[in-house]
């Protein structure tokens, strides 16, 4: 069990002071390549990255001030491997997120910033034109099967209610009244996903080689009507025999159909513990979280990770990796399509701290 202090930060919400707390039943003696001995037999250790944990639980709250309250995040993880075999795992998720100061620019791929405020002198917040209140409580329950070799199915459910704080004198107040955005009553929304999954990565929580590839199918019914949404996220590891160095490549695509929320364009859907958008921690780093929306994403990473050898500090065996990174998005809509620059970009650099080759923690400037 850990109970530990939080930070976090970025450049929409600020800085965040919390709690972390992580409870967790492991396997015995949890070291790759190292025998154990439980009740006098002895046991072989299995691959790290088969099965992690027989359950793992963690939970962290967060408030973010800059400077005064801008935000608050509360998320639960739980994950559960039933069987030894490790090929079935229920993860269940719970967020409650607050947002004081989200972001709108309009839909597609070249929306410019307007720079009007409402009070210049007294208004701490940068763009209050753009910005709007955003509240969110979200949970999900999803189920992974490995069915034979690298290839497995998964089956997700996710509920969630927003609540939507239109200001007057603001872009969205502005786009509601004309229907360019649409949603605004907030409301709660369910949806149904299922996926195909090839996972040949050699560890899921720091992989060096192989790949994955996951295509999600979405429907979802909100107050908007039905919808659907369609994912393809693929990613490629490579490195030498000995990974000193290892080439990163990620891509995330969507589409979705039908009725959609302004805050849900260029959201990421899935039955994630927290909504992940085109830009920001989740997608383009060094962008604004929801500066580019759209009901057609393309989201492309390409990372360099320098891999050296753990250090030991006591038991605890934490691997430092310097890393680099290009980002690049899109987003469209259909009557808008091919509009703007081909892609908005980033570049940066960051560290990565990997504890017991099982948790990483990133740090990302872009």
């Amino acid at each position: 069990m850990l109970i530990l202090p939080a930070a976090a930060y970025n450049p929409d919400d600020g800085v965040g002071v919390g709690a972390f707390v992580g409870l967790r039943r492991a396997k015995p003696r949890l070291v790759a390549g190292v025998g154990a001995s439980e009740n006098g037999e002895s046991l072989e250790a299995e691959p790290l990255g088969r099965r992690p944990w027989v359950w793992d639980f963690g939970a962290v709250g967060l408030g973010f001030f800059k400077p005064y309250p801008n935000g608050w995040s509360l998320s639960a993880l739980a994950s559960w491997f039933p069987e030894p075999s490790a090929d079935t795992e229920w993860e269940y998720n719970l967020g409650i997120y607050g947002w004081l100061w989200d972001w709108w620019f309009g839909v597609g791929n070249d929306q410019p910033r307007d720079l009007r405020r409402q009070d210049p002198e007294n208004d701490p917040v940068r763009d209050a034109w753009h910005r709007f209140g955003h509240y969110q409580v979200r949970a999900s329950a999803r189920i992974r099967q490995r069915v034979l070799g690298p290839f497995g199915l998964s089956i997700g459910l996710l509920l969630k209610w927003d609540v939507v704080d239109v200001r007057p004198g603001t872009l969205l107040e502005q786009d509601t009244r004309t229907g360019e955005a649409e949603g605004a009553d907030g409301g709660p929304q369910v949806a149904l996903e299922g996926a195909l999954i090839l996972d040949d990565r050699d560890d899921p929580q720091d992989p060096t080689r192989g790949y994955l590839l996951n295509a999600v199918g979405e429907g979802r019914l909100s107050p908007m009507g039905p919808s659907g949404r369609m994912i393809l996220d693929m990613r490629g590891y490579l490195s030498p025999k000995q990974p000193v160095l290892v080439f990163a490549g990620q891509m995330i695509a969507q589409m979705h159909v039908g009725g959609i929320a302004f805050y849900d364009q260029g959201v990421i859907g899935g039955a994630e513990i927290r909504p992940r958008a085109l830009t920001g921690v989740g997608g383009v780093r060094g962008l604004d979280r929801g500066r580019i929306r759209g009901p057609l994403g393309l989201v492309l990473h390409g990372e360099l990770r320098f891999r050296p050898p753990p250090l030991a500090l006591g038991e605890l065996r934490v691997r430092v990796q310097p890393t680099l990174f290009v980002d690049g998005t899109r987003a469209d809509t259909l009557e808008l399509l091919g509009q703007g620059p081909p892609l908005h970009g980033s570049l940066g650099g960051g560290i990565r701290l990997v504890l017991q080759e099982q948790t990483v923690i990133r740090i990302d400037v872009g």
